[in-house]
C-alpha cells in the first residue's frame, strides 16, 4: 500500500513537472538569445543558474536523470563564472544540452518510453 502511495505521488509530481517545464524552456530560450547577442551577459547567466538550480534536483528525483545532471552542471558553471568575464562560448554548449534534454522530456513518445521503463524496473 505504501509503495502505491509513493508511486502515485511521484506520478503526480512528474505530471506537474512536465506541465511547468515549457515555462522554464521558454525562459531559458529567451536567456539564450541574450547570451548569444551578448546582452546583459552577467545577468542572463545568473538567471540561467537560478533556473538550472530549480530543475536539477527535481528532474533527477522524478526520473529525468540526464536532464537533472545537465541542469546541475550548468548551475555549477554559472555559479563559478558569475564574473563579467563569462563568455558565450563557455555557456552555450551547456545551455544547448539542457534545452535539448528539456525538449526530449516534453516529447510524448519519450515520456511514454520513460514511464514504461520505470514500471519494468
Amino acid at each position: 500500500m505504501k509503495d502505491h502511495i509513493i508511486a502515485s505521488a511521484l506520478a503526480r509530481d512528474r505530471t506537474k513537472f512536465l506541465e511547468e517545464l515549457p515555462k522554464s524552456l521558454h525562459e531559458l530560450q529567451a536567456l539564450r538569445r541574450q547570451v548569444e547577442l551578448g546582452v546583459s551577459l552577467k545577468d542572463a547567466s545568473g538567471e540561467i543558474g537560478l533556473i538550472a538550480h530549480r530543475l536539477s534536483g527535481t528532474a533527477a528525483t522524478l526520473g529525468f536523470q540526464d536532464l537533472g545532471a545537465a541542469a546541475s552542471g550548468l548551475e555549477a558553471l554559472t555559479t563559478r563564472r558569475t564574473s563579467p568575464d563569462i563568455l558565450p562560448d563557455d555557456l552555450l554548449p551547456h545551455l544547448d544540452r539542457l534545452l535539448g534534454l528539456m525538449q526530449t522530456a516534453l516529447d510524448p513518445h519519450d515520456h511514454a518510453r520513460l514511464a514504461s521503463s520505470q514500471k519494468a524496473g
